[in-house]
Formats: C-alpha cells, sequence, structure tokens
C-alpha cells in the first residue's frame, strides 16, 4: 500500500502543513489536499467524521499526495484499532493529562510485545487485506505518530516525562482547551493564554519531540514554523469555505 511516511519526513528536516477534516466531505478533502497541505486531520472529536465515512476521507487524501491522521475523539482502545487497522499515519489524542495516559495510548497503538493492540494483521487494510501482514508487522513501530495533545494547564507540568515515554513521537498544543482550562476561554486578553503555550512549547522542545499546534490567533503559521513549531494544522476545510463565502459576498457589489 502506498503511503506517505511523516515521521521519515519529520526526521529529514520538513516541516508539516495541516488541514482539519471537519465536514466529513470527500469533495472538501480534495480540494484541501489538491492546495497543496501536507497531512489531512481527520477530526473525530469536533468535526463530522467518524467510522462511516473516514475511509472515503482517508483515500480522498491519498489520493493527492496527502499523509493521513486522526484525532479520535477519546482514549478508548476501540477507536485507536479502527483508525489504525484503517491505516492512517498518525494518532492524535485530545486531552492527555500525564505519562500514565501517555503510556496507555502508546501501548493501545502497538502489537505485543511492545503493546497491547489487538491484532489482525491478515485481515486489516493498513496490511493491504494481509498482502503485507509481515511487512506492516515489522514497520507499524518505526512509522506511525503518536501524537498526545496537552490541552490543559497542568498536563505542562507533564510534558517532560510524556516526552521520556518511547512511543510519544510529538506534542500537539491545543491552545482552545488550554484557554479553557485557565477559565478565559473567548477572552479578548489572550497574554496569558500565550505565556502557557509558549511554556508548553519550551518545554517540548527540551523535551525531544516534535512540537505541534494549531494556529493561534497572536502567531500565523509563517512564526509558528519560524518559532521551531514542526507541524501546524492553522485551518479547516470549513473555515476554508466559510472565509471563501464570506469574502465571495462581501466582494460581490450587491450592497446591502
Amino acid at each position: 500500500m502506498l503511503f506517505r511516511n511523516l515521521k521519515a519526513e519529520l526526521k529529514s528536516g520538513r516541516k508539516l502543513l495541516g488541514c482539519w477534516a471537519s465536514l466529513g466531505n470527500a469533495g472538501a478533502v480534495e480540494c484541501a489536499a489538491l492546495g497543496g497541505f501536507d497531512v489531512i486531520v481527520l477530526d473525530w472529536e469536533h468535526g463530522m467524521v467518524d467510522r462511516s465515512n473516514a475511509l472515503p476521507l482517508l483515500l480522498a487524501a491519498r489520493a493527492h499526495g496527502c499523509g493521513v491522521i486522526v484525532r479520535v475523539p477519546d482514549q478508548r482502545v476501540a477507536e485507536f484499532k479502527f483508525c489504525l487497522d484503517m491505516g492512517v499515519d498518525g494518532v492524535i489524542i485530545p486531552m492527555t493529562a500525564n505519562a500514565k495516559e501517555a503510556k496507555a495510548i502508546v501501548d493501545a497503538c502497538r502489537y505485543p510485545p511492545h503493546g497491547t493492540r489487538g491484532a489482525a494483521p491478515g485481515v486489516i487494510r493498513a496490511s493491504d487485506y494481509g498482502l503485507q501482514s509481515k511487512a506492516y508487522i515489522e514497520r507499524h513501530v518505526s512509522d506511525l505518530l503518536i501524537i498526545p495533545q496537552i490541552e490543559h494547564v497542568d498536563a505542562i507540568e507533564e510534558i517532560a516525562a510524556m516526552g521520556a515515554i518511547d512511543g510519544v513521537d510529538m506534542l500537539f498544543i491545543g491552545p482552545s482547551d488550554l484557554s479553557a482550562s485557565m477559565h478565559m476561554l473567548g477572552t479578548d486578553n489572550f497574554k496569558p493564554v500565550m505565556e502557557q503555550v509558549e511554556r508548553a512549547a519550551k518545554a517540548i522542545k527540551q523535551a525531544g519531540v516534535y512540537l505541534a499546534s494549531i494556529q493561534v490567533p497572536t502567531m500565523d503559521a509563517p512564526s509558528l514554523f519560524k518559532a521551531g513549531y514542526d507541524m501546524i494544522v492553522g485551518t479547516s476545510d470549513a473555515n476554508l469555505l466559510r472565509n471563501a463565502a464570506q469574502a465571495y459576498v462581501k466582494n460581490s457589489g450587491r450592497g446591502h
């Protein structure tokens, strides 16, 4: 099965630019992929993406050269199993609170003796429905990106311990939930939140794992890449469509 090895690209020093797939529409994913994004993130947590439509979205992204990561809705093992067996390039796990949870996440993503993932490599799509089962078993540890998300201010203290776990490749900062944990969701004063975002980013770099985030109000994608971020998932198919629609109507000459 052809796939884009995002982990190898990161190791080579390449920065990755991603787009959230939140609409659950294969045409929207194709448009984003054709735009030149490196990775499409299927959002099972906040988007209209789930088991029923995930495979067509993955195929649409892969057809145009994009890697595919899934943000699972939570830490249920069944969610990991489904998307891993489907053949994604990585998983983002929201609200990871500490090293114990991060270790459990890694275990759920790896076959024994490296973890506890349920095994059916003879039939799953990730192994070309069994045609490449041996090769898949051998490379599933080395190729999969495992990405816990830092979304609570208290989790910042756990970053060093999370980063020390074999299998945690990248930590993803979630500024919105981070601000909510500070009781500052929707605030116009983003400075205290950004101070914690910067504190988290520094800790992630010191931990020696890749650093990722969404785009934040005070820093655009070029600024974040310049600051050392390795992956930015800075917009979504919904954002792109909404913004384009608003711009078209505004500039239509229709008047009020």
